[in-house]
Order: structure tokens, then C-alpha cells, then sequence
């Protein structure tokens, strides 16, 4: 009996000396395994800038000036003369629109006036130009493609026009329209971070903060969409987009009652091709002839299996351009030759969902 008492004591003695070493190992570990974000900081943080505005509003009582503060990215910045260089700078395009004058604030502490170069309504990115006395770094841009949902990411921006904030959080969802991707961004969000940086774990830029969703939920441009874009913006163009007015739903996603309020048979008979469950009313679709229930089964002789294959070719279709659409209508298949018009925004808050939803 006395030895079965000292035996269990041993083992609770050798049991409170191990399991707190254990623990503490697991603890190193996952320290060791987490990013180290006030390095990753450091790295990135002079690629930020602070932006801020104003506009001039004439009230019966005088002039009374509005201002604002938001974020923005450095993406070039080379020398033209001594102690001069060429700076742009991207933003969302809600933070510059119809502002009668802009500031950009950099890490190190001095302002520089800038201008609009080139903007995209539509994706509510827009370009800034500026002469600089010393050289930005510009970001690093990464591949959005590679996230993972999950991912740890951070952002840096102006929340609240509080400088240079460092916000920590994970990748909640990853968009996938060709036209517009978005990442959500689980992290502290608030008015002043649009136009912010999202960087991944390795300092690269992965997105545009753009959108607040609420209970610190963020949406970001992607990088991809960046790439695709910067050139025209850095070239001081105004981007737009292809539309004719048609909303769509994909074949696999409507059930039995949207399928019989459209005129479409359950299940439908086709496999491939989006269904048109709206036309606008004046648009390039409606004097065209398309009708709720048609099928578009190719563009430019092109298969469409989606709505993104759509909207991507509709968007890409210059303004001003003709485009050809393949029809399915009952047992018939009919070609339609149409204008195609630029997709119409709304506000000045980024895009317009109504402009995203249909093509």
C-alpha cells in the first residue's frame, strides 16, 4: 500500500513538471509558426499614404469646405531631374471623385498636391500623379490567385484618420468574377481605410481595401484585378465597360418556379448557356429584341457555360462596339447583333451592385 501511495505520487509530481513543459512547447511553437506582423510592418508601411481631400460647397451663408481622409498605395515613383520624381499612386476611386483638390501625406512626415491621372468607375480604383523630392518605394504586388481562404493577412491604412494603422486578421472568402474580384478581409475596418493596402505574410500587396461590411468585415480589390488594370490607369485612361442590360442566372441555379415564371421547361433541356431573367427597359438588349427566358448560349461564337464567361465578354466589348449574341427561344436558335453601351455606376461609394449584377 505505502508503495502504490509514493508510485502515484511520483507520477503526479513528474506530471506537473511535464505537462507545463509541453504546454510551453506548444506555445514556442506556435510562435514560432505565426507572422511576425511588426516586421512585415516595417517592410511595408512606407508604400502606404495617407490621403485627404477637399471640396468646396457654395451654402446660402458662404463656402463651407468638406474634408476627408483615406489611404492609398505607392506603384511608381522614378526620378525626372535632381531631387524630382514622378510618383503615382493608387486609390479607390470614390475617395477622389469630384474633389476639387488632393493631398498625399507620406510615411515620412511631408504632403505633396496631386491630380487625378486615370480611373475606373466601375472597379472604383482611380491613379494619382505627383512630383515627390525623393523616391517612394513603391509596393510589391502578389498573387491574390495563390490565397487561401483562411490565410493570415494585414492591412495598413488611415482608419478614423488615425496614420499608418496596422489592422491583423484572416482571408474570410475570395471572389471569383473575371471582372471584379473581391477578398473579404476579417480584420478592423473603418471609415479612411479605402483605398488601404492588403498584404499577404510575405509583404506583397494582394489587395485594395475598399468596402466596409460591417462587424469588422472589409472587402479588398483583388491584385489580380490590379494588374490587369494598372497599365491603363497608369497611362491616365478612363476605363469602361461593355453593357446591353441583361440580368442573368445560370441554368444549374434556378429551380422549378423560376424556371415556369420564365417560360423554360423543368429541368430545362439545355445544360450550357445563362438564362436572361431581366432586360432593362430602353437598353441596347431591349431594342434588340431579347426576352426574359432567352438562353445565351455563345458571344462571338464563343460557348458560354456561366454568367462570369458573359458578363467578362459583355464588359471587355468596348463601348460603342456591336456584339453578337447566340440565342436559344423555345426550339428556335437566333443571332443577335446589338450596340453595346458603357455599363452605368451609381454614387460615389465604389461600384454600383446593379452595374456588377447585370451585363
Amino acid at each position: 500500500m505505502w508503495r502504490l501511495v509514493m508510485s502515484r505520487r511520483l507520477i503526479a509530481v513528474i506530471l506537473l513538471i511535464i505537462v507545463p513543459l509541453v504546454f510551453a512547447g506548444c506555445i514556442s511553437s506556435a510562435q514560432l509558426s505565426s507572422p511576425d506582423f511588426s516586421k512585415l510592418y516595417k517592410k511595408t508601411q512606407e508604400s502606404v499614404v495617407q490621403i485627404k481631400t477637399k471640396k468646396y460647397v457654395d451654402e446660402k451663408d458662404g463656402l463651407r469646405i468638406e474634408r476627408h481622409a483615406a489611404s492609398g498605395v505607392v506603384m511608381a515613383s522614378r526620378r525626372i531631374a535632381e531631387n524630382r520624381f514622378e510618383t503615382r499612386v493608387l486609390t479607390n476611386f470614390h475617395v477622389v471623385r469630384n474633389q476639387d483638390e488632393l493631398y498625399v501625406h507620406t510615411a515620412d512626415g511631408k504632403q505633396y498636391r496631386a491630380t487625378i491621372l486615370g480611373y475606373d468607375e466601375l472597379r472604383d480604383l482611380a491613379s494619382l500623379t505627383m512630383t515627390t523630392s525623393q523616391q517612394l518605394q513603391p509596393v510589391v504586388l502578389g498573387e491574390s490567385e495563390k490565397l487561401n481562404i483562411g490565410d493570415w493577412a494585414y492591412l495598413i491604412g488611415n482608419p478614423l484618420g488615425i496614420p499608418w494603422s496596422l489592422s491583423v486578421g484572416r482571408i474570410g472568402n475570395i471572389g471569383k468574377n473575371p471582372l471584379y474580384d473581391t477578398i473579404q478581409f476579417d480584420g478592423g475596418l473603418n471609415k479612411g481605410n479605402s483605398g488601404g493596402a492588403l498584404f499577404n505574410t510575405k509583404g506583397e500587396l494582394v489587395g485594395i481595401s475598399h468596402r466596409v461590411g460591417g462587424d469588422n468585415i472589409g472587402f479588398a480589390i483583388s491584385a489580380r484585378i490590379v494588374k490587369q488594370l494598372w497599365p491603363a490607369l497608369e497611362r491616365g485612361e478612363v476605363v469602361s465597360h461593355g453593357y446591353i442590360g441583361v440580368t442573368l442566372t445560370e441554368i444549374g441555379w434556378l429551380d422549378q418556379a423560376t424556371a415556369r415564371a420564365l417560360g423554360l421547361s423543368y429541368p430545362p433541356q439545355i445544360e450550357i448557356g445563362v438564362v436572361i431573367s431581366d432586360v432593362v427597359p430602353y437598353s441596347s438588349a431591349f431594342f434588340a429584341g431579347l426576352m426574359v427566358g432567352d438562353i445565351i448560349v455563345a458571344i462571338a461564337r464563343t460557348k458560354i457555360t456561366t454568367v462570369e464567361d458573359a458578363q467578362d465578354a459583355i464588359a471587355r466589348s468596348g463601348p460603342g462596339t456591336q456584339i453578337l449574341l447566340t440565342i436559344i427561344r423555345g426550339n428556335l436558335v437566333k443571332d443577335f447583333i446589338m450596340p453595346v453601351e458603357s455599363a452605368p455606376v451609381s454614387g460615389n461609394k465604389g461600384p454600383a451592385d446593379a452595374a456588377l449584377k447585370n451585363s
